[in-house]
């Protein structure tokens, strides 16, 4: 039998005109070596453990963080004919073809990586989300922290970061994550190793600034952690810490940032990447 506290209910900043989803945790199936897994989980994020996944409301509301042999599944039981949210960045993420390895596509380019040799950034992504971006820096070579402020999705990706290590530990190795609220963080850097050459921002977009239809994934992100409307008030501390730029992830129609004109931007597909150059004063002699 899994235990828990009484369901959990996680916030991370939902709209106002929605309930504050309700999570609860189960093991799928429920093996004893599962069980065991969904139990610490539950514990250790003070979330209700559940034996029936069927007493689960049938409300949009209420979530299922289930522990299964594939990894750490979100669930929305009562969004039927919908599938589970489970973050696997090498069979999401294209890394191995010749343009997922350039240092030439636009994420590289606005972080600053490089073929000429230089030092590999050290990047602070204060966003993380579903970790793609990290994920894809980390591949070409930076060395990047995560920082996730929802629990949930924090989870998520521990999870996510684990198999990892078994399957590309060099790039493992140089991703690390951290759960915690990313205004706290720009605040002490010494919590998470600072300094960093490069702070990346991608906040979540408001719905109709999108082009296009949302991908699953991150509309189930949504529905759990809703809009950063607080996005822009990282966009100046971001800029203090950083010792080369901050870049900020956009789409192509949205205006900057907190209104802020950016050094310059690279352009891709459907986004665009706003750089913010950090202007070192000379020193006095």
């Amino acid at each position: 039998m899994i235990r828990g506290n009484r369901p959990a209910r996680m916030t991370g900043i939902p709209p106002m005109d929605r309930p504050i989803p309700t999570i609860h945790v189960a093991a799928d199936p429920p093996t004893e070596a599962l069980i065991a897994r969904a139990r610490g989980l539950s514990d250790r994020l003070g979330l209700a453990g559940v034996d029936d996944v069927s007493a689960i409301p049938d409300d949009l509301a209420h979530y299922l963080l289930a522990v299964t042999e594939r990894g750490l599944e979100l669930r929305q039981p009562a969004a039927k004919g919908t599938r589970p949210l489970r973050i696997d960045w090498r069979r999401d993420i294209d890394t191995h073809s010749p343009a997922g390895r350039s240092n030439r596509q636009p994420l590289a380019r606005a972080v600053g990586l490089s073929k000429r040799g230089d030092p590999c950034p050290r990047v602070l992504d204060l966003t993380a989300g579903l970790g793609e971006d990290a994920y894809v820096l980390a591949c070409l070579g930076a060395t990047v922290t995560a920082v996730e402020r929802n629990p949930v999705v924090a989870a998520l990706l521990e999870d996510a970061h684990e198999r990892l290590r078994l399957a590309d530990p060099d790039a493992a190795g140089r991703l690390r994550l951290c759960q915690a609220d990313s205004a706290t963080v720009v605040r002490d850097l010494s919590s998470v190793g600072g300094p960093f050459d490069v702070v990346y921002l991608d906040p979540m977009f408001p719905v109709e600034a999108r082009h296009g239809a949302e991908r699953r994934p991150l509309q189930v992100l949504r529905s759990l952690v809703g809009d950063d409307p607080d996005a822009a008030a990282l966009l100046a501390p971001a800029r203090r810490i950083a010792l080369r730029r901050v870049v900020v992830k956009r789409p192509h129609k949205a205006p900057p940032l907190a209104d802020a004109p950016p050094s310059h931007t690279i352009d891709g597909k459907a986004l665009r990447w706003d750089v913010y150059m950090i202007h070192t004063p000379p020193a006095r002699t």
